[in-house]
C-alpha cells in the first residue's frame, strides 16, 4: 500500500524530499529519584536499665524512640524560630528510668555529626544512619554492623550503663525456658537443631557478662520509718546518762 502511495506520488510530481528530525524532549522534569519510603518524624534514643538483648555477640541495649512531634510526649515547638523544645518531654522520660541519647552521640572516627540523617529530596522523613533507604523504593534495609558498634559505643564510653545483674539473671532464665522448649521441637522438627545452637551460643554470652561482674548491687531497703497515728508522737530513742560531775576539791 505504502509504495503503491509512493509511486503514485512520483507519477504525479507531488512527492517531497525530507530530513530525518529527532524531537528534542530535554530532561524529564522528574530529577534525581528519591527515595519512597513513608514520612517519618524525628526522634530520639533512649535506653533503659531494664531493656537489653544479645547481638553480635555481646550483651547491648534494646533501645526505644521517643517521636519529637509537637504535642506528642511533651514536646512543643517554638513557632518563633520553628525550633522543637523537649526539655520536659526529656525530663518526664528520665523520671521513668530512661536515658535520653543526644543525636551528636556517634562512634568515634565514622565521620557523622549526628545519628539521624534526612534522605535526599525527602525533608518529610527522618532515619537513622543505619538504616539504609534507595532511590524509588520505598524498602529499608540495616546495617547490622554499624548498629552493634554504635550500641558497644554507648555502653563502653559509658553513656549507658552496663547491664544490671539482676537483669542478667533475669535474661538468662529466659533463654533457659527458650532452651527447654526448643529442645522439645527438635525431638519432632529436627529442623529445628539450629534454633537450640542459637540460644546455646546467647546463654553463653549472657554468663560471659555475669562473670565480669564481681560485685553485686545490692537491692534498696530504705529506712525504717515510724509513723505518728492519732496524734502520737513516735517514740524516741532515749537519751545515754549524763557523766556525774567531779566535785572540786578545797584545800584547808
Amino acid at each position: 500500500m505504502a509504495s503503491a502511495f509512493v509511486t503514485a506520488g512520483k507519477r504525479r510530481g507531488e512527492h517531497a524530499s525530507g530530513e530525518d528530525y529527532t524531537p528534542n524532549v530535554g530532561a524529564s522534569g522528574v530529577g534525581e529519584r528519591v527515595t519512597k519510603v513513608e514520612p517519618r518524624a524525628a526522634f530520639l534514643y533512649r535506653a533503659h536499665p531494664e531493656r537489653w538483648q544479645v547481638v553480635g555477640g555481646r550483651v547491648l541495649p534494646l533501645l526505644g524512640r521517643m517521636p519529637l512531634m509537637p504535642g506528642l510526649n511533651n514536646v512543643e515547638l517554638d513557632e518563633r524560630t520553628g525550633s522543637l523544645r523537649v526539655r520536659a518531654a526529656k525530663a518526664a522520660a528520665e523520671e521513668r528510668g530512661w536515658t535520653v541519647i543526644p543525636t551528636s552521640t556517634v562512634v568515634p572516627g565514622s565521620g557523622r555529626s549526628s545519628y539521624l540523617y534526612r534522605p535526599k529530596g525527602r525533608p518529610d522523613v527522618t532515619l537513622c544512619i543505619y538504616e539504609l533507604c534507595f532511590p524509588g523504593s520505598s524498602v529499608t534495609q540495616a546495617d547490622t554492623a554499624g548498629w552493634v558498634a554504635f550500641l558497644s559505643h554507648l555502653v563502653d564510653s559509658g553513656i549507658v550503663e552496663p547491664s544490671p545483674l539482676y537483669v542478667l539473671d533475669r535474661m538468662r532464665a529466659s533463654a533457659i525456658s527458650r532452651l527447654d522448649r526448643a529442645i522439645n521441637k527438635v525431638q519432632r522438627a529436627p529442623a529445628a537443631a539450629s534454633q537450640v545452637e542459637r540460644i546455646k551460643a546467647e546463654i553463653e554470652v549472657i554468663e560471659a557478662e555475669i562473670a565480669t561482674r564481681t560485685v553485686a548491687v545490692a537491692p534498696s531497703l530504705g529506712e525504717d520509718l515510724e509513723v505518728s497515728i492519732d496524734g502520737d508522737e513516735p517514740a524516741l530513742p532515749a537519751k545515754p546518762p549524763a557523766p556525774p560531775r567531779r566535785r572540786k576539791r578545797t584545800r584547808k
